[in-house]
């Protein structure tokens, strides 16, 4: 309850912001979102380290925002990706358990622009759905000592990234986030499972409006 407290306040300056800002020369930008991801912190249990058991995987998303001035733009994202277990790490090797994570993120992006390129800082908190399934991302939960392995946990993103202005409505981007998930429950999970932190980066086009 703390840490969704926490995170309802973060999220309130970027939200305040959408609502309120009056800037004559912000603009509104959409971009599809496709890309990779990998597990980088966090253990599964006691002698199994997540970036060690899970294979990376491919990220989907859309991003919506709004660029405020030059040096700050505010985001809205929506993403979502799944890691299937290395084969040897399989509980049954004739299915494909997986790490399936969706999420509504919001971020604070801080700029430096130099003529067409801009370099970007995003700050982010975020709700994050995620669960371990059976066989692949569609199938059912995988039981943890007799809990589901799933749950909705509030979290944090940064990372860096670039964006190069082709004209006026279009440009294309490319940027690496870590986000920081506090999925850790001793009491439904017990001490081995830990936070998660997993590297999504992705690229494409932005189209501005």
């Amino acid at each position: 309850m703390k840490k969704l407290s926490i995170l309802i306040v973060c999220l309130f300056i970027p939200l305040s912001s959408f609502a309120g800002t009056g800037f004559a020369g912000s603009t509104l930008g959409i971009a599809p979102l496709f890309g990779r991801s990998a597990a980088v912190s966090g253990t599964y249990s006691t002698n199994q380290k997540s970036a060690d058991i899970l294979q990376p995987g491919m990220v989907y998303g859309v991003s919506f925002s709004r660029r405020l001035s030059s040096y700050y733009r505010i985001e809205v994202q929506g993403i979502y990706t799944y890691l299937i277990f290395k084969k040897a790490d399989r509980p049954n090797v004739l299915r494909k358990q997986a790490y399936v994570l969706s999420g509504i993120v919001f971020s604070n992006n801080l700029q430096l622009n130099f003529r067409r390129l801009t370099i970007y800082v995003p700050l982010g908190v975020g709700i994050y759905f995620w669960k371990y399934t059976q066989d692949g991302p569609a199938s059912d939960v995988i039981l943890y000592e007799g809990e589901k392995l799933h749950k909705m946990s509030p979290g944090f993103s940064t990372g860096l990234g670039f964006s190069f202005k082709i004209n006026r409505h279009f440009s294309v981007f490319g940027d690496s986030r870590y986000h920081f998930i506090l999925s850790k429950d001793k009491f439904f999970f017990g001490n081995d499972f830990t936070e998660q932190g997993l590297l999504l980066s992705t690229a494409g086009f932005r189209f501005w409006f």
